[in-house]
Formats: C-alpha cells, structure tokens, sequence
C-alpha cells in the first residue's frame, strides 16, 4: 500500500507490504526505480480512425426522415381528433426546411420523398387556410 505523508517534492516512497494490510488482491506496484520508459507504440495496432462522416451524415438523414414521418402521423392523429394542428404545422414546416444531406444516395432520395409528402400536406394546409379567409369562403360560410 502506498502511503503519502505530506505534500513537497517526491522523495523515496514509503510501501507497506499488502498482506500486513490485510489485502491480497494481486495487484502490485513495481518497486522504485523500477518503472520502464513509456512503451513505443505497437507496429501491429492499428491506429485510431477519424470519425466516419458517411456514416454520421446518413445517421442525421435518417432521424430526420423519422422526425418527419412521425409529425405527419401526429398531423394526421389530429386533424381526425379535430384538434388544432398549428404547432405541428409549423414543426412540419421548420423540418421541410431544414433537410441534412444524406451521404447514401438512396437515402437521400427517400429523405427528399418523405420532404416532398410533407410539403404537399403544407400546400393543402396553405390552400385550406387561403380558401376560408378568402371572400369567397366568408360568403360560404355566412
């Protein structure tokens, strides 16, 4: 066991024999003046890889896409339960805009599919609320 006995410069460490400590867990330190110079790395080990940005781009697209998938399904929850849809609206929207670039060609595609699904519901939404604040659509419903 290694004891400190105050604070200073390094001097010679004082050991206490593991067993007089009562612990035998196998562990032991090398005695002073023992510890080897700093290993040179491995030949054999492969070094450390930069992070994959292919893999973290599509990572983003497809939460994205997922993001999108589940506002249209809330959307659609909604408008059956005839509750107000405004902040999912605007949610849709705020996504539509913000698409990430997908690495995968073909998740890129679905991403853009999915965005092209959304920005339809927001042209109906649009055309909905220009048609009931239209003249037109004051007369029909007076």
């Amino acid at each position: 066991m290694l004891i400190v006995t105050g604070a200073g410069a390094l001097g010679p460490l004082a050991r206490k024999p593991a067993k007089q400590a009562g612990i035998s867990s196998g562990f032991h330190l090398p005695e002073a003046g023992a510890i080897p110079e700093a290993a040179a790395p491995d030949p054999a080990t492969p070094p450390t890889r930069p992070p994959d940005h292919t893999a973290i781009r599509d990572r983003a697209a497809r939460r994205h896409g997922s993001e999108l998938l589940d506002i249209l399904a809330e959307l659609q929850r909604d408008l059956l339960a005839d509750r107000d849809t405004e902040t999912r609206i605007d949610h849709l929207a705020n996504l539509v805009q913000t698409l990430p670039d997908a690495a995968s060609p073909d998740l890129r595609a679905t991403i853009r599919a999915i965005a092209a699904r959304a920005a339809v519901e927001l042209a109906r939404r649009d055309c909905a609320h220009l048609a009931a604040n239209s003249p037109a659509g004051t007369a029909k419903n007076a």
